[in-house]
């Protein structure tokens, strides 16, 4: 392989291991479904019936079966009763009648089977000893419309809750407790059903449901803990192409993912969800839902792929005209490989959501490293490698405990970013929100949104260039000037994306805020590559300006190279034509590799910063121009769950030693001096005037976890963004660590020193860690307070004392 000089290459990956294959037992399916009622435990609104009907595949013929891990599938918004096309071949679903009468009549007589089409993954699962519940919502639920008052309109709700209840009916016919109505088939594996190991699987809106029953159940809402079995635990979550109706906000009913791993497959040719809003959840889940319990992020994106082509029910591509014309509408895949039809089942997509299901099911549920398919350090195995293009994402864990931010490109609350961004000679660097990552248009400060930072060098953003054509950018860390110590992690990881041409404008011609939402119009116009710009170098520099790696990590071969890719159709309500997607996806490399070709005395503990090599070859012109994004950088701990290179021997098997082959690298250019170009963003840190004091606070009684971290006296007038107008000419800002996230609502929340409740709060979280959050009191308020007064902090609900206070910390 030839390479540009100064650049560490990759050596062949191993490849994933293949969930997919037949296990020992013979699959057979049943349904049932029960009358017709008015469930309360499912819809608040008694004027409308539900129906509790599934298909059940489950094993026979095998092994002795004991403790069957239990899978249900929920399917999306679809028609409910259809009629034969021309062909004879397929149907067409358009009519909704079944909906509110249960009944199809008229030009579209038959009722369709929505919940059939997953069988293609639950078939597969049960001969290796699952048993699937795949959920039919046709009746009260599927196609009722919008319901704008009702705080569900969308029915996101509802769905969770038929989740469960399904999960609650299986738990009592498979302990006796109830036996009416339990079909014949149950026999089968009564009494040998896991309910310690459930997985839900989602399309469409029933992915964005099955993150709703998870909340639901792990929350209580309703007593569902109580209605299901007490061991009752959901451990896996896999939406294909999910809607975000739900919308985890930050408000005290939505709770952390902590026990379940998730995964989100996004069809990059999605003419339905075609914001692909499904990115969001992996975003929120990585960056702000600590999980203590190990479990991995998956994204999963998939170019060529329609939404409709996962569910073999669903005979018609996204925007196929129905009700009327039945005739294919415009829908074009830009920059990938189409690979479904106008009309028909697309068996290549089947195969991709076997695969992706069955690695998140398995990996949860089963012995063995099946997780592998999800990450990018792994190739893919065949024929899933050979059908189309992928972009992976993958977090091992968000255990905050084991994981230590690096750089967090948010512009929001200050307009600068919290990461200092130096573009070099021709260089210019920007935090931006991003396209698809980006959460709340109509509060910048809401901390689930997704930023990052936007490079872009040479022609035509810039006219200067470099001497030696060498094109630089460099990222202190997240802590600013002081060095952050990374020597026991065991790994970097950071997203990477393409840059591309952006469109700002309302998301739709119904919108009735006046708020912005980016999206990309065209692929970017730096890159002089077709392939895109991932072509980069990235070295880590201590605080005495020695380096980690002589020969500069290269991105290219660690993550795909990759212009935007982006679908063309007639659909009136998006007005960006073309869209374009330009997705970040994760790049990992180890601290092994990181170390073996460092200067001497370089000190893993003291990192200041992150240089970024853009143009390796220099005057060779090798990415003499290009743009990329790059969000959030991490150092990580944990090694990937049920990895293969989890083994010590076995570090890093992806990346080979650099030797003198690759011949010298250039060095960065030295901080001493650097004149920052008009791009260059100053620090909120630096621009605050903030005094760090150290103390923990005097001893006291505090809840278990619950520690002051920081206390720092700060004159009001130079303060910014969250803190300004705190009261009174000083403000002590007070950071405090909990075991548990705090809730940060406009409502609910306070502050007592001693008693005394502070007036005018500000609050703001400083760092990616949900746990903590920094406090702006007024001055006057500590020091009126004795010295050791308790703090106490009210919080969506949950109190937080913190023991006492002591006055020395506030400098």
């Amino acid at each position: 392989m030839a390479l540009s000089a100064g650049l560490c290459g990759a050596a062949a990956a191993a490849v994933a291991d293949d969930p997919t294959g037949n296990g020992p037992y013979t699959a057979k399916n049943g349904e049932y479904k029960l009358p017709a009622s008015f469930d309360q435990l499912v819809t608040k609104q008694v004027a409308q019936k539900t129906e509790l009907w599934a298909r059940v595949w489950y094993p026979t013929k095998g092994p002795d079966l004991k403790n069957a891990p239990i899978v249900v599938f929920l399917h999306g918004e679809h028609g409910t009763c259809g009629k034969v096309d021309p062909t004879g071949k397929w149907r067409l679903d358009g009519s909704k009648e079944y909906s509110s009468s249960g009944t199809c009549t008229g030009e579209y007589p038959i009722v369709t089977p929505n919940h059939w089409g997953y069988d293609y993954i639950a078939e597969r699962l049960a001969t290796q000893g699952y048993v699937t519940i795949s959920i039919n919502t046709n009746l009260g639920i599927n196609q009722t419309g919008y319901h704008p008052v009702d705080p569900d309109p969308f029915l996101i709700i509802r769905r969770g809750r038929m989740i469960l209840r399904h999960l609650m009916q299986f738990g009592r016919w498979n302990s006796g407790l109830d036996t009416s109505n339990r079909p014949s088939f149950f026999s089968n594996f009564q009494g040998k059903l896991d309910f310690s190991k459930i997985s839900l699987v989602g399309h469409s809106r029933g992915g964005d449901a099955i993150v709703n029953a998870y909340f639901q159940l792990v929350g209580n809402t309703d007593g569902w803990q109580s209605r299901l079995p007490g061991n009752a635990k959901i451990v896996a979550l896999a939406a294909m192409a999910p809607t975000d109706f739900a919308a985890q906000r930050n408000v005290a009913s939505q709770i952390p993912m902590d026990g379940a791993a998730y995964g989100v497959l996004l069809p990059m040719c999605d003419g339905d969800v075609s914001r692909l809003s499904g990115m969001r959840f992996y975003d929120r889940a990585v960056g702000y839902f600590p999980d203590d319990g190990g479990n991995y992020r998956a994204a999963f994106a998939v170019d060529g792929a329609d939404h409709n082509g996962f569910n073999t029910e669903w005979h018609t591509q996204d925007n196929y005209s129905l009700g009327g014309a039945n005739q294919p509408t415009l829908h074009k895949c830009l920059g990938q490989k189409k690979l479904f039809p106008e009309i028909g089942t697309v068996k290549d997509q089947q195969e991709i959501g076997r695969y992706f299901v069955m690695s998140i099911v398995r990996s949860k549920t089963k012995d063995g490293s099946w997780a592998e398919l999800l990450n990018p350090a792994y190739d893919l195995p065949k024929p899933l490698s050979d059908i189309t293009k992928y972009d992976r994402s993958y977090f091992p864990s968000t255990d905050i405990g084991a994981n230590k931010l690096l750089s967090r490109f948010a512009a929001y609350p200050t307009g600068n970013c919290q990461n200092v961004l130096f573009g070099y000679a021709g260089v210019t660097t920007l935090c931006t929100n991003t396209p698809e990552h980006f959460f709340n248009y109509q509060n910048y400060g809401d901390p689930y949104n997704a930023w990052a930072a936007r490079i872009r060098w040479g022609a035509p953003a810039n006219k200067t260039k470099p001497e030696d054509g060498h094109y630089w950018a460099f990222f202190p860390m997240y802590q600013g000037t002081k060095p952050v110590d990374i020597s026991k992690m065991k790994a970097i990881e950071m997203r990477v994306g393409p840059d591309c041409t952006l469109f700002s404008g309302p998301d739709n011609p119904d919108d009735v805020d006046t708020d912005p939402e980016l999206a990309c119009s065209d692929v970017s116009k730096q890159a002089m590559d077709e392939n895109g710009s991932q072509n980069v170098g990235v070295q880590f520099v201590d605080d005495k300006q020695r380096y980690s790696n002589r020969h500069f990590i290269s991105l290219k071969e660690l993550t795909r190279e990759r212009q935007a890719v982006g679908i063309e159709e007639n659909e009136p309500t998006n007005p960006v034509k073309p869209l374009y997607h330009a997705l970040m996806s994760t790049v990992r490399i180890s601290m092994s590799e990181l170390l073996k070709d460092a200067d001497k005395g370089f000190n893993p503990a003291k990192i200041t910063g992150m240089y970024v090599l853009l143009s390796p070859q220099g005057k060779k012109k090798d990415n003499g121009s290009g743009g990329l994004i790059i969000g959030d950088i991490w150092a990580t701990q944990n090694t990937p769950f049920s990895m293969k290179f989890d083994a010590p021997a076995d570090a890093s098997p992806i990346l080979a030693v650099a030797d003198a082959s690759h011949g010298s690298a250039p060095r960065p250019p030295s901080l001493d001096g650097f004149t920052p170009g008009k791009d260059r963003l100053p620090s909120p840190v630096a621009a605050s005037g903030v005094r760090p004091a150290a103390g923990d606070g005097a001893a006291g009684p505090a809840d278990t976890g619950a520690r002051v971290v920081d206390v720092a006296r700060v004159s009001n007038p130079a303060l910014t963004g969250a803190f300004a107008g705190a009261g009174g000419p000083d403000v002590a800002e007070i950071t405090v660590s909990t075991l548990s996230s705090m809730i940060e609502s406009s409502s609910g929340f306070s502050v007592a020193i001693g008693g005394r409740a502070a007036q005018g709060v500000r609050i703001a979280r400083p760092t990616a860690n949900p746990r903590e959050t920094t406090i702006a009191v007024p001055a006057a308020l500590v020091d009126s307070a004795a010295d050791g007064a308790p703090l106490v902090v009210s919080s969506g609900g949950s109190i937080w004392r913190f023991g006492s206070l002591s006055k020395a910390s506030a400098r």
